[in-house]
């Protein structure tokens, strides 16, 4: 059958049979592409998730999946995963996916846009840059998609490189252009993107640089993956890349971890619907309520906090479910996915002298901030142009310059300038860490004692290089194999090489772990047990981290355990993280 013979066949049949042929679902592609776009479609179709058997024609729904999918690729998706799609469709094509990490929201935007490829649209896929080599490998596998149809525009990992690569890499499956950010501003990069490549996969930092050039390619789909990355609407990286959303036609933003807090779902709910969300203010305004905070200077500042309210809440709630959020829980869609099992394990230290000293000034600080900042302003004065100085002098030292003296912080008074509360709570933190390595050590060597790691892998996350190195020297000690994954473990290649062996290698028992480079695009599924020597104040990394091994694949019940020590700043940040859990869960809940 012709395109003619398509046309023909709707002027001899009519408005209303063509319209039955709609509703029925039954539509080759030929004639979508000809008779017009997939948005006809989508005004003809009611789709509510939680009533789908009941209220929905199953089978029409997976009718217009095998038009589109093919057979074997819907049959290999999971039931969520195939009404996250059609509710993609159902939204008009914006779309916020909520998906915890682990639930395969992945395959969905790589089915969303092979739906998307029958109508010519071109694709960016926006990630960080340890899952390039994930997406590359999932759109290779599951879709087809190859050197010839995806270019990759990624930092290359040689230090100050001249010369943009455009050679296939090595050590990928697919060919990759690779650029320093030094040489954005010097390169015509606007070559850079090649307008025969059918989809674009780049990372944040580059889109942020590039966000001119990829503008003007005028992309009709857009995919943000870990898109809490712009929850914050000042930040440049939220500025540069939200026009791009709004420029596409189609735009989906996924992530397991929406916000921490109500006020940071702001710069993901604009970027995929800005006519709901059109303003910060009038977010804050609406969803959170107003608190005067007095800084130590004595401005006056309005922090906007979740309601106490919970009816503007459940409003919300019913907000995102009904017009920009599809979420996807694992306890609800994964039923054969064992438990994750919670325990806190607290570190005592009351035999310990420095440690009530720890405390008393822990408490102090949150009762009386201002008091601190007097008693420590001159010592943290002294000790910041010490250090400042310190840097400046070896930096000077390296490039053959004579040092000189840092000036120390001062005010427009000439007074010197007293650390902040932020800086005061660094300095605590600093202090717990020193304080807490001897007891986790102890509590390290019980649990080699106990055999655990015999019959079980295991994560040791932390969030300093000092916790961690700490932890890498006692493996070392004992002879035990691990691998370990920091900040500095910056190729995705070698950090896939590594999750490769933890999950081949059956000697390789341990994985030490940084909670903020490792939160995302890793799958350890070997491991079972998931232990956090320390805390940050985002619940978003911990949860991040625990479900490096709670996802699909995982065999057995996954042990998290969080270690904190009794009467210093873990037990503040332990609140933190549980209140905040709690509001979040409640906004997100499925109601």
């Amino acid at each position: 059958m012709t395109d003619n013979d398509l046309l023909s066949w709707k002027q001899n049949h009519g408005r209303d049979s063509f319209d039955d042929m709609l509703t029925n679902m039954y539509i080759p592609y030929r004639l979508l592409q000809t008779l017009g776009s997939v948005a006809r479609v989508r005004a003809r179709l009611q789709f509510d998730p939680s009533t789908l058997p009941a209220a929905c024609d199953r089978r029409a729904w997976e009718q217009l999946l095998y038009s589109y999918l093919g057979r074997a690729l819907v049959q290999s998706l999971y039931p969520h995963q195939k009404a996250a799609i059609c509710r993609f469709l159902q939204l008009d094509g914006r779309m916020l996916l909520a998906a915890e990490p682990g639930t395969g929201k992945t395959m969905i935007v790589i089915c969303v846009f092979i739906i998307l490829r029958w109508l010519r649209c071109r694709g960016l896929i926006i990630c960080p840059s340890v899952a390039i080599a994930p997406w590359c490998m999932e759109l290779q596998r599951c879709a087809g998609f190859n050197e010839d149809t995806i270019q990759i525009i990624a930092t290359t990992t040689v230090p100050k490189a001249k010369k943009i690569t455009t050679s296939p890499s090595s050590s990928s499956a697919m060919g990759a252009r690779m650029l320093h950010a030094a040489d954005v501003t010097t390169t015509p990069v606007r070559k850079l993107i090649d307008p025969r490549k059918r989809i674009i996969v780049t990372t944040f930092t580059i889109a942020t640089m590039l966000v001119d050039e990829l503008m003007a390619e005028k992309f009709d789909f857009v995919a943000l993956d870990e898109a809490h990355s712009i929850q914050n609407e000042a930040s440049q990286r939220t500025r540069a890349i939200t026009p791009l959303m709004h420029q596409a036609r189609y735009r989906i933003a996924m992530t397991g971890t929406p916000g921490d807090i109500v006020t940071h779902m702001y710069g993901l709910l604009h970027a995929v619907h800005p006519d709901l969300f059109p303003s910060y203010h009038d977010f804050c305004t609406e969803w959170c309520d107003a608190k005067k905070v007095k800084l130590p200077n004595g401005v006056v500042h309005i922090k906007y906090v979740a309601p106490k309210d919970r009816a503007r809440l459940d409003a919300l709630n019913t907000l995102l479910y009904g017009h920009v959020m599809f979420r996807v829980a694992k306890t609800d869609v994964l039923k054969d996915l064992p438990p994750k099992l919670f325990k806190r394990k607290i570190l005592d230290a009351s035999d310990d002298a420095s440690k009530q000293e720890l405390r008393a000034k822990l408490k102090k600080l949150e009762v009386d901030p201002e008091a601190v900042l007097a008693e420590e302003e001159n010592v943290a004065t002294v000790a910041g142009a010490e250090a400042a100085e310190a840097a400046v002098g070896q930096k000077r030292k390296r490039n053959g310059n004579v040092a000189t003296k840092a000036p120390p912080r001062l005010d427009a008074n000439g007074k010197a300038v007293p650390p902040s509360k932020l800086e005061l709570y660094g300095k605590v933190l600093q202090g717990t860490l020193k304080l807490k390595l001897p007891y986790v050590l102890d509590e390290l060597q019980r649990l080699l004692e106990s055999g655990l790691h015999k019959t079980r892998k295991i994560l040791l996350f932390a969030n300093h290089n000092k916790m961690l190195n700490f932890l890498g020297n006692a493996l070392d000690q004992h002879k035990l194999d691990y691998i370990r994954i920091d900040g500095k473990v910056s190729s995705p290649f070698v950090r896939g090489a590594l999750c490769a062996k933890f999950q081949s290698d059956v000697n390789c028992r341990f994985a030490v772990l940084s909670i903020r480079a490792c939160s995302t695009a890793i799958t350890l599924t070997a491991a079972s047990t998931v232990i956090f020597t320390e805390l940050t104040a985002k619940p978003s990394d911990m949860l991040q981290g625990e479900d490096r091994a709670h996802r699909i694949g995982q065999t057995y019940p996954v042990n998290v355990e969080y270690w904190t020590l009794a009467g210093s700043l873990d037990e503040a940040l332990f609140r933190i993280l549980e209140t905040k859990k709690e509001q979040m869960a409640y906004v997100l809940r499925k109601s």
